[in-house]
């Protein structure tokens, strides 16, 4: 699917889902603010669950048993879409959080405002990720293998890079591909340690479970 439909999709959706709750909103009522909350409670939960699954059991597993440009097509293919999953849940976390303190706005408490930041950031991360740098890892990765399908590496598990060694284009690549995935692996960790402070932060209001 073209990436500007993607996103269309994404920001008509947010707008709508605004738009409506806000108009509700305005009429206030029990059951308004119980249907906020899941919505907020799910969307954190499910990014959550994402990230858990996805960087600590689906990629290590795919890591260890899959021929190298194999694992990296499929990380390839599967990371754009992690992240946009990521920009709706947080995003929505986000709007959520700001429909139910509206009234409040000017004069959050600290715990509220720390809240505010930890969704924000998290956000934020994964919106780098998906609109800058997984698609430039992605961009430079393909690069690579490229070259090593020219070389005759990547089709086992363990990547032996030995026969590119000294290939001066080969290691730029090799660099520039680490620095982007560094920068997302870092923005991806920020994420999730921000969206678990978020669901930490839920559970400590709930009085009993």
């Amino acid at each position: 699917m073209n990436r500007v439909v993607v996103w269309q999709s994404i920001v008509v959706s947010l707008v709508v889902l605004v738009s409506l709750t806000t108009v509700v909103l305005a009429k206030g009522g029990l059951e308004l603010a119980i249907l906020i909350n899941t919505i907020h409670g799910v969307a954190c939960a499910l990014w959550l669950g994402a990230v858990v699954w996805t960087a600590g059991f689906q990629g290590v597993t795919m890591l260890q048993l899959l021929p190298r440009h194999t694992f990296q097509t499929i990380q390839g293919t599967v990371f754009p879409i992690f992240f946009r999953f990521g920009d709706v849940c947080n995003g929505l976390a986000v709007i959520t959080f700001f429909i139910q303190h509206s009234a409040t706005l000017t004069s959050l408490r600290t715990a509220d405002v720390v809240q505010a930041v930890v969704l924000l950031v998290s956000f934020f991360c994964c919106l780098g990720n998906s609109m800058l740098f997984v698609p430039a890892s992605n961009a430079t990765m393909r690069k690579c293998e490229q070259m090593e399908k020219e070389a005759g590496i990547g089709q086992t598990v363990q990547h032996d890079t030995k026969p590119l060694e000294g290939n001066e284009q080969y290691e730029a690549l090799r660099k520039r591909f680490k620095r982007w995935h560094e920068l997302s692996r870092l923005t991806a960790t920020l994420s999730f340690i921000c969206i678990t402070i978020r669901v930490a932060y839920l559970s400590s209001q709930t009085v009993s479970i």
